[in-house]
């Protein structure tokens, strides 16, 4: 049996060029192809070393430079519990100062607490995101920093529950008083069963979210240039008598959508790209009883799934960093009229 002189050790797997890292003595341990099989992302799976020793292996995708990765933990317990005290240890130094440096180049803002609220660690990303400075948070409890009235962190409420909070969109303001949109996932840490902190990556949608917004206002202006003779002025441009059609058919649907008009119900308007769903819709609007409000359509296609629900409802006033609610969003701008959806 070799003699084995760690209990744990990290490999690194770029998307596109496979392994590109492992601590030392981990090949020498651990069976390349093996290594391989645990590149798929998964949280955590199990292998055996090449003397037949289980090996635990939890792992996590994230990204590194704009490339995605996957960061892997191997921990041979057993080894741990046999290991002799004479023989060298990998300087646990190292290895810290090894795993900062990773989350510090990874393009997520990373900070991670104790059970307490007390954080450990802020990376770089996190930094330039809030502009706060790492020597001013790291120590201090989350209370501190972000001065909000919320009774618990989201990072508490995961080491209560021990389950993870992923992909939660939320929005506040920064020290300097900028408002930011986060995409965040909150994850307990464990250690032999027992909850000794949490951690959360922070994906910053604020850029996407304006020009989101932006193409948003400038299709509703493009859209009333665009009004003909009839100075609709609800942000539509067809009524149903614009129909022109000699099919039997069409002439159902036109009736289905002048009954639709009467009721205050949802409508569904499904076909293929270019059928002109939209032109039906606006032809129902203006046929009902809400003809004088506003017509909003949204192209959810162009909008990132984390950012569909708080781009259409908004957000409410949150425990994450100072999380405030949001108003005009863009179910509101309808205010009475309608809203359609494709």
């Amino acid at each position: 049996m070799q003699n084995k002189q760690l209990d744990s050790g990290i490999a690194i797997f770029a998307e596109d060029r496979g392994l590109v890292y492992t601590s030392p003595m981990v090949l020498e341990l651990v069976d390349v192809e093996d290594l391989r099989s645990i590149a798929d992302g998964k949280s955590t799976r199990r292998l055996t070393d090449k003397d037949g020793c289980p090996v635990q292996v939890k792992s996590e995708k994230t990204n590194m430079d704009g490339q995605s990765v996957t960061i892997a933990v191997l921990t041979w317990r057993e080894q741990q519990e046999h290991r002799d005290p004479r023989e060298p240890q990998e300087p646990v130094e190292e290895r810290l100062a090894l795993l900062e440096k990773v989350l510090d180049t990874v393009y997520e803002g990373v900070i991670v607490t104790d059970t307490e609220g007390k954080i450990i660690f802020f990376n770089s990303a996190l930094e330039s995101m809030e502009g706060l400075k790492r020597d001013e948070v790291v120590g201090r409890y989350l209370s501190e920093v972000y001065k909000v009235s919320s009774d618990k962190f989201d990072h508490q409420l995961v080491v209560e529950s021990g389950e993870p909070y992923k992909e939660h969109s939320t929005t506040y303001f920064t020290a300097k008083g900028e408002e930011i949109n986060l995409v965040a996932s909150y994850y307990p840490v464990s250690h032999q069963g027992e909850i000794i902190g949490a951690f959360s990556l922070c994906r910053d949608f604020t850029r996407i979210k304006d020009l989101l917004t932006k193409n948003m206002n400038l299709q509703r202006q493009v859209q009333s240039k665009r009004e003909d003779a009839k100075n609709l002025n609800n942000g539509t441009r067809y009524i149903i008598e614009d129909f022109i059609y000699a099919s039997d058919q069409i002439d159902r649907l036109i009736n289905q959508a002048q009954k639709a008009a009467l009721s205050d119900f949802p409508v569904l308007v499904y076909g293929e790209t270019g059928t002109g769903k939209e032109v039906l819709v606006q032809g129902i609007h203006n046929a009902s009883t809400r003809r004088d409000e506003a017509f909003v359509g949204i192209n959810c296609a162009a909008i990132p799934e984390t950012l569909l629900e708080s781009t259409l409802f908004g957000t409410v006033k949150g425990a994450f960093t100072g999380a405030v609610g949001q108003s005009g969003v863009v179910s509101e701008q309808a205010g009475k009229g309608h809203t359609v959806s494709r």
